[in-house]
C-alpha cells in the first residue's frame, strides 16, 4: 500500500512540480496528550454502561424471577451506551490507526500535500507554500513529531483542524526543508 500511496502522490503533482520530500505518519496505535483525559472518561463511561446492563440482567433482588418487556426495553436502551464506551476506550484507536495507514505527506517546490486513501475514496488536501501561515512543531525526544500549518479554530461545523504532517520522523529536519522551500519559492 505504501508504494501505491507514493505513486498516487506523484500522480497528484502539477506539471513542472517537483517532490522534495514525502513521508508517512507513524503507523499503529498512537496515544496523544488528550488521551490522558479521554481514556479515564471512556473507562468510567464504559463501566457505568456495563454496570447498567448487568443490573438489568441480574434483576431486581425483590423480584428475581420477573424479567418483563419493560426490562427488555431498558436492556436495549443501554446497548448504544456500551457500544459508545467500547469505541471511546478501544475503537477510536483502531479507527485512527486505519486512517493513518492510508495517509502520505508530500512537500513540493510549490505546496504541501496530504493524500489520504481508504477503500473507494481519495482525499487530497494541499496548501501553497506562500499560504502556510504559522507553522507549529511538536516534537518528541526521539525526533518524531507533528508540524501543523495554520491555526485550528471553531467554525460552523465545529473544531477545524489545520493541515498537518502528523507523527513524522525527523520532524525538525522536515520543518527546515519546508522553510527552505518557502525561501526558494519567494
Amino acid at each position: 500500500m505504501a508504494r501505491d500511496l507514493k505513486q498516487d502522490l506523484n500522480a497528484a503533482l502539477d506539471p513542472g512540480e517537483h517532490l522534495l520530500w514525502s513521508g508517512r505518519p507513524r503507523q499503529g496505535v498512537m496515544f496523544r496528550g488528550a488521551d490522558a483525559l479521554l481514556l479515564p472518561i471512556g473507562l468510567v463511561w464504559l463501566s457505568l454502561a456495563i454496570a447498567w446492563e448487568v443490573v438489568l440482567f441480574v434483576g431486581e433482588p425483590d423480584v428475581p424471577d420477573q424479567f418483563d418487556l419493560w426490562d427488555i426495553g431498558f436492556v436495549f436502551w443501554g446497548i448504544p451506551f456500551v457500544l459508545a464506551g467500547l469505541y471511546f476506550v478501544f475503537g477510536r484507536f483502531v479507527t485512527d490507526a486505519q486512517l493513518r495507514a492510508g495517509t502520505i505527506y508530500g512537500l513540493t517546490d510549490h505546496r504541501v500535500l496530504v493524500l489520504h486513501e481508504e477503500k473507494n475514496r481519495r482525499q487530497l488536501r494541499t496548501l501553497a507554500l506562500n499560504a502556510l501561515g504559522a507553522m507549529h512543531l511538536t516534537e518528541r525526544k526521539d525526533g518524531r513529531g507533528t508540524i501543523s500549518f495554520g491555526v485550528g479554530s471553531f467554525g460552523a461545523g465545529g473544531l477545524y483542524n489545520p493541515l498537518a504532517f502528523e507523527g513524522i520522523d525527523q520532524a525538525r529536519a522536515v520543518l527546515q526543508r519546508i522553510r527552505d522551500a518557502q525561501r526558494a519559492a519567494s
